[in-house]
């Protein structure tokens, strides 16, 4: 066991020092959050700031226009004036008095052409916004103020409400439950495919360096294999719960952030009680060590079969479509509400699938107790069933120089290994 231990220990203080480590679990997480509080802040910024005014040739779009835009965050003015109005404002978009200014016409009533002039063309979003507020107001405009205030709902696409029956399950509790669920399927997804990978990589440099010899002559094939695994499943960890601190700290402080700018935004505090508890935390803590071990065994066997990176990438293909699968499975499942589908129960009993498809069900609340245990089971069964196989291909290939092995040998390595 001490071993074991001393193997992962320097598996895991190799990485965890490297710089690139440190870039990857710091730098790509705040680059990611800069960026999007940068675009957010830009994309607020430019409603708030940058006016834009609007000319009303009909008489009657601008009273359900203004008001529509102004909630939405737009700076408005509305002009009128006389046959020289379009000259003066083009001044002082040169200027930059205005951002630019909308002109609303009797074609703006018939066929919901807007007319938008500046000096540079409004973001996709900004126009799309533009567009859809004042063609909802011509149409609005075209109904008398007691029929366009009925129908305003209708005006704005309407809402579907979905009940389940036999249960009073909140939609925006199944909404938050579902997201998560999607979120920590795609963690998982990623972190197993790349940490599967670099288990990979780090037992073929060592095959191909004969740095293994010279381990080997102190330690044992298996030994040498678990403290790999062990020191890269915790990193992977590591890793994970670094980002996660992070996330938190700039939920913490940036959500409060950002609905002082957008006040429009402040649903969203709302949400956070339908957050999950800690238990599915843990849960997802559990499905990543399973789903590791299950998976860095196999990558680890897959390495120690290679001579080449070229085989490497060859040999990983099969075990990177079982980790696929149950992604686009997570997919399905979810968009189509069909977690509590009798497949959906077969698949996520998968060993294979498990880690990722049960995480799933489990933390949208719909799978039983039950069927979460007997997936961890039947996981652990996994485990160890793969361990041995893998361990009896790692005692041979890892010594092993040449071309890759083909099936009947690797087969004739598990029975006599």
């Amino acid at each position: 066991m001490k071993a074991v231990l001393a193997i992962a220990r320097r598996e895991y203080l190799a990485r965890v020092k490297s710089k690139w480590f440190l870039i990857s679990t710091i730098g790509a997480p705040l680059l990611v959050v800069g960026f999007g509080g940068f675009t957010a802040y830009m994309g607020s910024r430019g409603s708030q700031d940058e006016r834009i005014a609007v000319v009303d040739r009909t008489g009657i779009i601008a009273e359900h226009a203004v008001p529509a835009l102004t909630d939405a965050g737009f700076r408005i003015q509305e002009r009128t004036g006389d046959a020289a109005l379009p000259e003066r404002l083009d001044a002082e978009v040169r200027s930059g008095e205005l951002g630019g200014y909308v002109v609303l016409d009797g074609e703006t009533l018939s066929r919901g052409r807007v007319l938008y002039r500046g000096e540079r063309r409004p973001g996709r979003l900004r126009q799309l916004a533009l567009q859809t507020l004042l063609v909802r107001a011509a149409v609005e405009a075209q109904f008398d103020a007691e029929a366009a205030e009925g129908s305003a709902d209708l005006f704005r696409g309407g809402e579907f409400v979905a009940e389940l029956v036999g249960t009073e399950d909140d939609e925006r509790a199944r909404d938050v439950r579902i997201g998560f669920a999607f979120v920590g399927g795609t963690i998982l997804y990623v972190t197993l495919i790349v940490y599967g990978v670099w288990l990979l990589r780090a037992v073929l440099e060592e095959k191909t360096s004969r740095m293994v010899e010279v381990v080997l002559a102190s330690v044992r094939p298996s030994q040498l294999m678990l403290g790999k695994v062990v020191g890269v499943g915790s990193v992977g960890l590591t890793q994970v719960a670094a980002w996660a601190t992070l996330l938190g700290i700039v939920a913490l402080a940036g959500i409060p952030m950002l609905i002082a700018a957008r006040p429009e935004l402040a649903d969203m505090v709302s949400w956070a009680e339908f957050l999950p508890g800690i238990g599915v935390f843990l849960l997802f803590v559990v499905f990543f060590v399973l789903g590791f071990f299950l998976y860095a065994t196999l990558y680890a066997a897959a390495g120690a079969m290679c001579s080449t990176e070229q085989e490497a990438q060859q040999a990983a293909q099969p075990i990177t479509i079982l980790i696929v699968v149950p992604f686009f499975l997570l997919v399905t499942i979810l968009e189509g509400g069909g977690g509590d589908s009798l497949l959906a129960a077969l698949m996520s009993q998968v060993p294979f699938f498990s880690p990722i498809l049960m995480f799933a069900r489990a933390s949208s609340g719909v799978a039983a107790a039950w069927e979460v245990a007997l997936s961890i089971v039947l996981l652990l069964g996994a485990i160890w069933l793969a361990a041995v196989v893998a361990g009896r291909i790692y005692k041979v290939g890892i010594l092993m120089q040449g071309k890759r092995p083909n099936l009947p040998e690797i087969w004739r390595w598990v029975r006599t290994g």
